[in-house]
C-alpha cells in the first residue's frame, strides 16, 4: 500500500537484529515500519527510530554513544553491522564495562530486559577480545 500511495525510501538493512526495516512516506509524513521480533524492534528503534524522531522534532544531536571496555571475548561470524544487548556498569576504578547477554536471538525479550545498552559490532566478521574497547547504546540505568 505504501509503494502504491506512497513512496519507499528504504526497505532491508544490514543490521542484526532487524534486517526487515521500512522507511517510507505517506502524504508526506515519515513512516517506519519495524520488524516482528521485540529485540529486533528494541535494537531498530533505539538505532534509526530514536534518531528519526529526534530529526523530526528539531534534534540534530546524535543518539548518546559511549566507548566500554569487554568483559569478556566476542566472536561475530557475519558481515552485517549487529547490535547486541549487554549489561553496561562502572567498576571500582571509575570504567565503564560491558557484559554481552548469552541469549542471543531476537526473540529473546527477557535478556532485553535484563540488560541496558546495546553494544555495537561493526562490519565485517571479527573477534572483539575482553578488555577492548567497544561503542555502546545505553537504554537503561547503569549497575
Amino acid at each position: 500500500m505504501l509503494a502504491a500511495h506512497g513512496a519507499i525510501r528504504f526497505w532491508r538493512v544490514r543490521l542484526k537484529p532487524g534486517m526487515p526495516v521500512l522507511l517510507g512516506l505517506w502524504r508526506g509524513v515519515p513512516v517506519l515500519g519495524l520488524p516482528g521480533n521485540p529485540v529486533s524492534v528494541l535494537a531498530c528503534y533505539l538505532v534509526l527510530g530514536r534518531r528519526l524522531l529526534q530529526r523530526l522534532q528539531g534534534c540534530s544531536e546524535p543518539p548518546l554513544e559511549l566507548s566500554a571496555q569487554l568483559d569478556a571475548a566476542i566472536d561475530k561470524r557475519h558481515s552485517r553491522l549487529e547490535f547486541q544487548r549487554g549489561l553496561l556498569r562502572c567498576d571500582r576504578h571509575g570504567q565503564l564495562r560491558v557484559l554481552a547477554s548469552p541469549a542471543v536471538g531476537s526473540h529473546r525479550l527477557a535478556a532485553a530486559a535484563r540488560s541496558n545498552a546495546l553494544i555495537r559490532l561493526p562490519e565485517p566478521p571479527a573477534r572483539f577480545e575482553a578488555g577492548q574497547a567497544i561503542t555502546v547504546l545505553p537504554y537503561g540505568p547503569l549497575v
